[in-house]
């Protein structure tokens, strides 16, 4: 009895190992990674990303498949132009049997003869970046010439209507920046608050801001105080004639004669017993004013 059972044994390890060294179709899930498209403009409404498949190979090769847990997988791009894109089964099916080539591959079959990805496009708006939250600080003697540039000076969102509409300002991330003294440019995080909605996103994540800088110095000008408002009959004096106007100048533009108004109302002289503030109503955009002297002048109305 006991030979019995040593020769069955002996018997159905042969068995075995024949059958296991014999081709078999096995059942088998090939995972596709769908590439190449823009996942911010699109939402993805269907895709074959599992392909279902019938692998002809060995036994022990699947089994080692199965034991060591195999994930095959293949990026496959989906560069074509519209909303329902497809790429052929045999255009995927080389990469896979690359991966199972050591496993001594037979046949390979899908039960599809393509793969297909369905999108759909998102709602958009398109709003301008905001440097608000954003601090620049000049060293002593420099400041900004002209104005900032930020690229890109908008930022596209793409999402549902209804969370677009809720949303009125792209802004930095909070951000300063100290002691600039020459002209650069900076890159910027957006602060990604349209995320706090719903599924938004955006075209960029970060802006350039492009500050032109110069050196500036002080200079004093003299220019006469005017009345506005004032009938040609009237005559009136005032006192000082001439305010002291302080500003910055870039030091580029220092061979440059700028024009300046300073003036008071005649209206407000009526109102009034005489004393007020002149005010700078007009100076060339290149230069910074500081302030004026004197603070408060004096106008008499002669009858």
């Amino acid at each position: 009895m006991k030979h019995f059972l040593v020769i069955l044994a002996i018997t159905a390890l042969v068995w075995c190992g024949v059958s296991m060294s014999e081709t078999h179709d096995y059942p088998m899930s090939l995972h596709v990674e769908m590439m190449g498209f823009d996942t911010v403009r699109y939402a993805v409404v269907c895709a074959d990303t599992l392909v279902p498949v019938h692998v002809g190979m060995p036994g022990f090769n699947a089994a080692a498949v199965s034991l060591f847990g195999m994930h095959l997988h293949v990026e496959l791009p989906m560069t074509a132009e519209g909303l329902n894109r497809s790429v052929a089964w045999t255009d995927v099916e080389d990469a896979f049997r690359q991966q199972l080539s050591p496993f001594g591959v037979r046949r390979l079959v899908a039960g599809r003869d393509s793969l297909r990805l369905a999108l759909a496009e998102r709602s958009h708006r398109t709003l301008r970046v905001s440097l608000d939250s954003a601090h620049f600080a000049f060293r002593e003697q420099y400041g900004l010439y002209g104005e900032p540039r930020v690229t890109p000076a908008t930022v596209t969102l793409y999402g549902p209507d209804a969370i677009l509409a809720g949303i009125t300002d792209i802004q930095v991330q909070p951000t300063t920046i100290t002691d600039i003294a020459a002209t650069a440019s900076y890159t910027l995080r957006l602060d990604p608050q349209w995320r706090r909605h719903g599924d938004v996103r955006a075209d960029v994540s970060e802006v350039t801001v492009y500050l032109p800088v110069e050196p500036y110095v002080e200079r004093d000008y003299m220019v006469p105080i005017v009345v506005e408002g004032a009938d040609t009959s009237v005559r009136m004096k005032v006192y000082p004639e001439e305010a002291r106007v302080r500003v910055w100048v870039a030091q580029r533009d220092l061979d440059r004669v700028p024009e300046f108004r300073v003036a008071i109302n005649y209206a407000d002289v009526l109102a009034s017993d005489g004393r007020l503030a002149p005010q700078l109503l007009q100076f060339p955009s290149w230069v910074r004013p500081r302030y004026i002297e004197p603070s408060e002048v004096q106008c008499v109305v002669i009858i």
